[in-house]
């Protein structure tokens, strides 16, 4: 999936790791612990998380930056 193709501005966790060859658990954890944007979905027992994927990677450029 190319994200220039997709009109949606979320993807899931298997989306965004696909996208960036981020490791699923490293976003998941971030989407729990709120350093990743996203948005919860669904009720406690099934929830899926949407990650906002514009900001995300906003954000691993600003982290790429600060990486000597």
């Amino acid at each position: 999936m190319n994200i220039k193709e997709s009109k949606t501005m979320f993807v899931t966790i298997n989306e965004a790791a696909a996208l960036t060859g981020l490791a699923r658990s490293y976003i998941r954890q971030g989407c729990k612990d709120g350093t990743i944007p996203c948005i919860r979905v669904g009720g406690s027992n099934n929830a899926t998380y949407k990650i906002h994927y514009e900001q995300f990677c906003q954000q691993l450029c600003k982290m790429a930056a600060q990486t000597p």
